[in-house]
């Protein structure tokens, strides 16, 4: 068998949905030894001396690959959570008044409505949202 026909065998395999799962969760698996192997040599670095947190923003960089890896676990499960924060900028943006909660379906009217440009200008806004929560938070 040519090297051609091997790739392409590799590439059928992997695509197909039922191996593709399995690599997911084989993937995972490696991802999450690495990580726990990693954290545990970062561990004894810091309890050494040998990596020092000097400040919020290293706890900062900690936390926020925390939240990424139990957000990848999570994934599926629930919704994120969100601050009162972007909860409002959400009521507002979309027009929800003010104790009243959101209908699903009005939201996700109000979603359909709108062009590229204005969902765009709405997940800038959002992230800018999140950038205050996090700086209220962590200071910054």
């Amino acid at each position: 068998m040519s090297l051609t026909d091997q790739l392409k065998s590799i590439k059928n395999e992997v695509e197909s949905p039922a191996n593709a799962t399995k690599l997911n969760e084989e993937t995972k698996k490696d991802l999450n030894l690495v990580m726990r192997q990693l954290s545990k040599r970062i561990v004894e670095a810091v309890d050494e001396g040998e990596v020092k947190i000097r400040d919020t923003r290293d706890i900062k960089d900690v936390v926020a690959m925390y939240q990424m890896l139990n957000q990848q676990e999570n994934a599926g499960q629930e919704a994120p959570a969100i601050t009162a924060n972007v909860a409002n900028f959400y009521s507002q943006e979309l027009g929800v008044k003010e104790g009243t909660k959101a209908i699903p379906k009005q939201v996700e009217k109000t979603v359909e409505d709108m062009s590229a440009e204005e969902i765009a200008e709405l997940s800038r806004k959002q992230q800018d949202t999140l950038e205050k929560d996090n700086q209220e938070t962590f200071g910054g």
